[in-house]
């Protein structure tokens, strides 16, 4: 039986971006320095006034808010009054509303939340040069697209807590929404990642139409209208005040095309209904034990494997929290398991920024860079998933997985070499520091846990990288050696018996490659069109 020169080239085919990388630990802790009901009168009271604001009972909110601050000093209680005046504003309670927020602005100027409450107050209440000064504040200083990374080229780049940002933290972050450039001097600027709640950007530009409308600068409200709705903002609202909008203008038919696309019959333009602003509200800057609780609910979901189930406390967690690293790490890595990379990418960007912010193990911190690597690598930006796990072992330079996954990146970018490397720097360090391990029980009272998702031996994933390596450099022998050996860590995987079936087949022995292919889908190989192609090779060179 003789097997042709194309049917081996068939079956080494180079298929070096299809090796999997691999991804350590989902990381669920409670930090130890959470707050814990019942420690402190202003916890307890801070805390059932931000459930009350979450359940949209703003009589209690602000009852509590204001029970709370009477345990602390002015500069303590200053942090609950933009929550104090969200709570009013949704009363309508206006004058309390401009009491707080204005209070609120003087304390947390990189904070913009506040003033466009203060600006939605200010419309409500008919005041609207106070609202426009508000809104073209915002407008100078927040930015919803990515030229604000223009504004800091040649400059020195910080976070809030002084650091200088590289130039792939730049990176990272560009997709993010509501960032303000704090201005320093001429060379330095202080990014701040949180300045402006981005689920409030259509609002923003529906409460910027609102007054230009007013002011009669129909074109500028026309614009902001059109933004409001390709930011996703309620549109019924937005269609009634684009109709009114051209009522004003005497465009008759605009108006009704606008109204006909929210109402299944033209009528005469009736007088516009009381303007609804959908403000949404972030608690900031202050403990907060629901963190513990939504953790709870996210953990239950885990467990009975409910992935779209587990996400939704953890984003409802970043409401109470969003700059926590364990939430937008946690949420990342959910979202990039059920393949919505994008959403995975900007939340593990949002993991890396804070987790200068607050106390971070050197092990997580690897992880994180190990996690957006892996995103990088999904994306086929294989030059930045390189930097990322770099990073990641700079951090921890014996970690075997993050050297199989560096290789895996050198591969993909075409360096045969270092991938070769890594592999066998993956294999060394997983052998000098393997341990045994003891299951244990975790008590109900721990603060620190972690969930393992998924565990892969570096070494066996090393070798059937190695074995596909040599595969594809014809180097038969030392790809069989290295499937042996991955075969010999994990028996009952099915990989290295469909790679070993396909070097049995280039030997010309296709018995023994038979034999390999049911062995592989008898543990549960995939029988996809690449083993089809095998069984049919297969089956024609018996009957040759």
């Amino acid at each position: 039986m003789i097997v042709t020169k194309s049917d081996k080239n068939k079956h080494i085919k180079d298929r070096r971006t299809q090796i999997p990388l691999a991804i350590l630990l989902l990381i669920v802790f409670f930090s130890s320095n959470q707050t814990i009901p019942g420690a402190r009168d202003i916890s307890k009271y801070f805390s059932r006034a931000d459930e009350d604001i979450l359940a949209g009972e703003y009589d209690k909110a602000i009852a509590n808010y204001l029970q709370g601050m009477m345990y602390k000093s002015w500069r303590e209680e200053a942090v609950v009054f933009d929550d104090l005046g969200f709570a009013y504003l949704q009363k309508k309670e206006y004058e309390d509303a401009k009491k707080y927020l204005t209070q609120s602005i003087g304390f947390q100027r990189e904070n913009f939340n506040p003033r466009f409450y203060l600006a939605v107050v200010y419309i409500l209440n008919d005041e609207i040069e106070l609202a426009t000064e508000q809104l073209k504040i915002i407008e100078e200083n927040v930015y919803f697209d990515q030229s604000w990374m223009t504004k800091t080229s040649g400059i020195t780049a910080r976070k809030p807590n002084g650091k200088i940002i590289k130039e792939n933290e730049l990176e990272r972050i560009k997709k993010e929404k509501g960032i303000y450039l704090e201005k320093k001097s001429p060379s330095k600027t202080i990014i701040h990642l949180d300045a402006f709640d981005e689920r409030n950007e259509g609002t923003f530009y529906f409460a910027q139409g609102f007054v230009y409308k007013i002011k009669e600068e129909f074109d500028k409200a026309q614009r902001k209208f059109f933004e409001a709705l390709e930011a996703g903002y309620n549109e019924r609202e937005v269609r009634f005040q684009l109709a009114n909008l051209y009522h004003k203008q005497n465009k008759k038919e605009e108006a009704e095309e606008q109204l006909k696309k929210i109402s299944s019959r033209v009528v005469p333009f009736p007088d516009l209904h009381p303007t609804k602003f959908d403000v949404h509200h972030r608690l900031k800057y202050h403990e907060n034990y629901l963190i513990s609780a939504l953790h709870g609910k996210f953990l239950k979901e885990l467990e009975k494997g409910k992935i779209n189930e587990a996400i939704k406390p953890l984003e409802k967690s970043l409401v109470v929290d969003e700059r926590s690293f364990v939430i937008n790490h946690n949420l990342a890595l959910l979202y990039y398991d059920i393949k919505k990379i994008e959403e995975a990418e900007i939340y593990c960007a949002r993991a890396l920024w804070y987790k200068d912010f607050q106390k971070v193990s050197k092990d997580d911190t690897a992880g994180c860079h190990d996690l957006m690597g892996n995103i990088f690598y999904a994306q086929r930006r294989f030059d930045k998933a390189l930097l990322e796990f770099k990073e990641a072992l700079e951090i921890d330079e014996r970690n075997a997985i993050g050297h199989y996954n560096l290789g895996i990146a050198y591969y993909a970018l075409g360096n045969k070499q270092n991938a070769e490397q890594e592999w066998r720097k993956a294999i060394e360090y997983e052998k000098a520091t393997a341990k045994p391990e003891k299951e244990r029980a975790i008590s109900k009272s721990e603060l620190d846990v972690s969930i393992v998702v998924r565990k892969k031996s570096a070494s066996f994933m090393s070798h059937l990288a190695l074995s596909q390596l040599y595969l594809n450099q014809n180097l038969i022998e030392k790809a069989a050696e290295e499937c042996e050996k991955a075969m010999s860590l994990k028996p009952s995987n099915p990989q290295p018996y469909l790679a070993m079936a396909k070097i049995s087949i280039i030997n010309e022995e296709i018995e023994i490659a038979a034999s390999y292919l049911n062995k592989y889908l008898s543990l549960g190989g995939k029988k996809d069109k690449e083993v089809y192609s095998l069984l049919n090779l297969i089956e024609k060179r018996k009957k040759d």
